[in-house]
């Protein structure tokens, strides 16, 4: 399927799992609520149905660690912005 483009419509079979959302550490004077909240669980038949662009897609890289460094470049300004450095700059 490649990488995503915005407009582009994917359909999927997965199922509905709750999950506790907010802090659920112990540090005194951090009071936090905590929810439940639903997300999408074991996810299958990803199928892009609608497609925005007709080009050939660009697809994410095999090893793990390029990977990882390739989604920090995708998102790097929002990254930096929340101090969160590149995962593996060392490669």
């Amino acid at each position: 399927m490649g990488i995503l483009q915005l407009g582009d419509q994917v359909s999927f079979n997965g199922r509905v799992k709750p999950y506790k959302k907010g802090y659920q550490g112990r540090r005194k004077g951090i009071q936090r609520e905590i929810q439940i909240d639903y997300k999408i669980d074991r996810p299958t038949q990803v199928k892009l149905i609608v497609s925005v662009h007709n080009f050939e897609r660009d697809q994410f890289l095999s090893e793990n660690w390029k990977m990882c460094n390739q989604i920090y470049e995708m998102y790097k300004s929002d990254y930096q912005l929340r101090g969160i450095p590149l995962p593996y700059p060392e490669y």
